[in-house]
């Protein structure tokens, strides 16, 4: 069937794993929303900074 052959593309890794660990760091910490919107927004940048 070739399910086992696909591959997810690196940025799409990359946002999805952002996202996760983003949700799940809030929802321990329970920060006011700005907090999390800036957390988000460093966590994209460095994602950015790591893609090949």
């Amino acid at each position: 069937m070739g399910l086992t052959q696909f591959e997810l593309p690196t940025a799409a890794r990359a946002v999805a794993q952002v996202v996760i660990g983003a949700t799940i760091g809030c929802r321990l910490a329970m920060p006011p929303p700005r907090k999390i919107v800036e957390v988000i927004g460093l966590s994209f940048g460095s994602t950015i900074l790591f893609c090949p």
